[in-house]
């Protein structure tokens, strides 16, 4: 299937290896941020490369991770098919917290047939126990990306939250 990619704005497009978000588009050229670098890469529109992809024909599960509230939203043809919260008891472990969480997760991936992930990425800010603990969520969660052959990428929060 041979066809010109639609960029809107909040769209998602790889080229080559390297996942891009759509920041801007006019009627000439569409503005596009590399997810992990920050980088930025402009396209000319009706000239658009044959290795775009097109990720509207996935189905993309959109993550913040937490061990007390992991925010998702599924996304079905590049539209919102279904958005909540997977929020662990507060008494929980953190570890019994990650199994809660990573479970649901899991579920979620083989009920929508999520062939790809978004998740923001980890930074340190200063609480050395949350950064540990979302350190083991982010390794469990690609654990279960790798074993289900589901691709996932990171978005550091500075890229996303640029959009918002």
């Amino acid at each position: 299937m041979n066809r010109e990619p639609q960029f809107e704005i909040g769209s998602f497009h790889t080229i080559g290896r390297t996942k891009y978000i759509v920041e801007s588009v006019n009627t000439h050229k569409a503005t596009l941020r590399a997810l992990k670098s920050g980088k930025v890469k402009v396209v000319e529109l009706g000239r658009a490369s044959k290795n775009v992809k097109i990720s509207a024909e996935k189905t993309l599960l959109s993550l913040d991770p937490s061990t007390s509230s992991c925010g998702f939203a599924i996304f079905k043809d590049g539209s919102l098919f279904k958005s909540g919260e997977i929020k662990p008891r507060t008494n929980l472990s953190v570890a019994k917290r990650i199994c809660f969480v990573v479970d649901r997760l899991d579920k979620l991936i083989d009920e929508y047939g999520v062939t790809e992930v978004i998740s923001e990425d980890i930074y340190y800010g200063g609480l050395v126990d949350v950064y540990e603990a979302l350190s083991m969520l982010k390794g469990v969660i690609y654990y279960i990306c790798n074993s289900k052959k589901v691709r996932i990428d990171y978005v550091l929060p500075s890229v996303w939250k640029s959009h918002m």
